[in-house]
């Protein structure tokens, strides 16, 4: 019932604002993301395993996501900046691993159908750019729903007893 609540449908399109602003800051943190793990993997080629690299990549972008979240699009502040920051890290770190984990796959896709590199409008993209951004758009729902009901809200220990502990 409180996600039909959050989402208002007009004619055949899907809207929320919370959404779509969380999309557009997503997206700048997505943005963060990917150049931050293009600099690291691709242009510096530093000798770190290629999902712990994307994990740190992941961590600058979940900094810019969180600020950008709190400022300006979940107003609902029932505690402080530092315990919703705790319950985002979580809620992000789970995020993190998840797109770890679909970066690693799309990856291991990308090889096994032998794809050597991807061009759009005259740029190429590399294997481990073109399935870091995959994995990005995976874990996205994700993040929207576990942000807005856990991390900017009355935080994770609310949400796990609420959804997770049988009531009496």
């Amino acid at each position: 019932m409180t996600v039909i609540r959050a989402v208002i449908f007009y004619g055949s399109k899907l809207y929320s604002k919370q959404f779509i602003l969380f999309i557009l800051f997503g997206g700048l943190a997505a943005l963060v993301n990917l150049i931050a793990g293009k600099f690291l993997y691709d242009i510096y080629d530093i000798d770190i395993p290629y999902t712990l690299l994307v994990s740190i990549s992941a961590f600058c972008g979940m900094v810019v996501n969180f600020s950008l979240n709190y400022f300006f699009n979940f107003i609902y502040h029932p505690r402080s900046v530092l315990q919703h920051f705790i319950s985002f890290f979580f809620v992000s770190i789970f995020g993190i691993l998840l797109t770890s984990f679909f970066a690693f796959i799309f990856l291991k896709l990308i090889y096994i159908m032998k794809l050597e590199q991807f061009t759009l409008l005259g740029i190429i993209f590399t294997q481990k750019f073109v399935a870091h951004f995959c994995s990005i758009g995976v874990v996205v729902f994700y993040s929207f729903f576990a942000h807005k009901y856990i991390s900017f809200n009355s935080g994770l220990l609310k949400f796990v007893k609420i959804f997770l502990m049988p009531k009496k």
